[in-house]
């Protein structure tokens, strides 16, 4: 007989885990369904490793700026490898944090896919074997996906977060369609770590959901470190190649990055 739960969440992401602890404490027999890492893109490719990039920027930039302090610093070279070693460790400390609070607080943790059977079944497959679980009522916090619009990813050259997260080494130059809070995000860090980046966004300003003095002030800003951006500007072709990526824009301009 397959196991009764009074709640089932699929996803542990920040929505799943906090309805999985409230649910408990309020004595619910609870299981937290995930099919990657607990805590979901916020902690382990999203929020959490994003920010421990954009700490270390900060710190690159104050010291190139010490100057300006009277103090004067030699030698300032990023290894990236370290970078990524600090943010694994950083990931793993708070996952396992995670899991211990879940535990502690009895959420039952069962790894892998998650399918509807019916209303209240569940079909749970992991690692080639499938079992059943049946519960009153279901919370979907599943998250989103990346969307590569009408390209397709690749894993290489065309890349999502996912893939820019966890480069071995930091290319050359980054071209980033999209200028939201994530691409403005990997626009700041990236720049700082020297790598030539431009940011594509189809609205009139970047940011297009902020007020438009700010997103201004922000704009010199990130001008002033290099940034080139391109604001009412779409992507028409993106094209691959030895050389780089290829984008040719509405506006007619070309620009190549790795």
């Amino acid at each position: 007989m397959s196991p009764h739960y009074d709640l089932a969440i699929i996803g542990s992401g920040p929505g799943g885990y906090a309805a999985a602890l409230a649910a408990s404490r309020r004595g619910l027999r609870v299981a937290l369904i995930e099919r990657e890492q607990w805590g979901g893109v916020c902690l382990n490719i999203g929020c959490i490793p994003t920010k421990a990039l954009l700490a270390v920027a900060h710190t690159l930039r104050r010291l190139r700026q010490a100057h300006t302090l009277g103090i004067h610093v030699e030698g300032v070279r990023l290894n990236y490898g370290v970078v990524l070693a600090r943010n694994e460790r950083i990931i793993t400390t708070l996952r396992k944090g995670l899991v211990g609070l879940l535990r502690h607080h009895q959420v039952e943790l069962l790894s892998g896919q998650a399918v509807f059977e019916d209303a209240h079944t569940l079909r749970l497959t992991h690692e080639g074997r499938t079992e059943t679980l049946s519960a009153a009522r279901t919370i979907i916090a599943t998250g989103a996906s990346p969307s590569p619009g009408p390209w397709r990813f690749d894993g290489r050259q065309l890349i999502s977060y996912r893939d820019l997260l966890t480069l071995s080494s930091l290319p050359t130059s980054l071209l980033i369609i999209g200028g939201g809070v994530i691409g403005c995000e990997f626009a700041s860090g990236f720049s700082a770590f020297g790598v030539s980046v431009t940011v594509i966004e189809q609205a009139s300003q970047v940011l297009p959901l902020e007020d438009p003095e700010a997103v201004r002030v922000l704009t010199q800003s990130m001008q002033a470190r290099g940034v080139m951006m391109r604001t009412a500007t779409t992507v028409q072709t993106l094209t691959p190649s030895a050389e780089g990526v290829r984008a040719v824009l509405s506006t007619g301009e070309t620009i190549v990055a790795e």
